[in-house]
């Protein structure tokens, strides 16, 4: 199971705005929500978190290896493994190694010390901030900010447009299971 620290909307509101051409702050709270959707469109379907934050992954029926859901990983935090009792135990970092992928993503593995891997503490993400994506990103998150403000009305199919998809396709993480 993951949890990530709240991210704020990508996109710079004024950016937003500028976009879609409105001048007037009436739309400011709409805009906001319709910004956090489509940066959550975006990152679902890329396979990556567009901007760092912290993620708190847990960890059901974990070995002493692990491959962490989101990506790319910047950084391993924390992590904790079962003791003898079943309860909760912080692993040392000289214990655990974090290897990274070519694409970011990141495999755990408990070098010694207590049970199986239950939970990680973790920094994911393809960029610091805004400024920081590839322009194709951001307007990839701009245009369907625009779709998305266009068919407010739930007159449009859901998801992404099919030119946001092809813009974003050459960043998108595919898994094979």
């Amino acid at each position: 199971m993951l949890t990530m620290e709240a991210a704020p909307p990508v996109a710079p509101l004024g950016e937003a705005k500028a976009y879609l051409r409105i001048e007037t702050d009436a739309e400011d709270a709409v805009l906001a929500g319709l910004m956090r959707a489509a940066t959550g469109l975006v990152e679902a379907w890329l396979g990556r978190l567009l901007v760092a934050r912290a993620v708190e992954e847990r960890f059901a029926s974990a070995g002493a290896e692990v491959r962490l859901s989101a990506g790319p990983v910047i950084a391993l935090l924390e992590l904790f493994a079962t003791d003898a009792t079943g309860g909760e135990v912080a692993v040392e970092p000289g214990d655990w190694r974090l290897a990274l992928g070519p694409a970011g993503d990141g495999t755990v593995r408990l070098l010694r010390g207590p049970g199986r891997l239950r939970r990680a503490r973790y920094r994911a993400g393809m960029a610091e901030d805004w400024n920081g994506l590839p322009d194709p990103l951001r307007l990839a998150v701009l245009r369907t900010v625009g779709h998305l403000h266009a068919h407010r009305d739930g007159s449009a199919e859901a998801g992404l447009p099919a030119s946001v998809c092809q813009m974003l396709a050459p960043w998108r993480r595919l898994r094979l299971s």
